[in-house]
């Protein structure tokens, strides 16, 4: 999720752009990810350093 971080974006498009990564994701890979779980755990894991 690092690389789809355009942490200069605006909150909702930055939020969508992370969840669209775990959709592509999902996509590749043949997985069943929540694109919103799969953000807020990412958020969650950065810290304050989150964007």
């Amino acid at each position: 999720m690092d690389a789809h971080n355009h942490d200069d974006a605006p909150d909702g498009a930055w939020q969508g752009i992370l969840e669209n990564a775990v959709d592509i994701f999902n996509e590749s890979e043949g997985t069943d990810f929540d694109s919103y779980d799969m953000f807020i755990m990412w958020v969650e894991s950065r810290g304050t350093d989150a964007k």
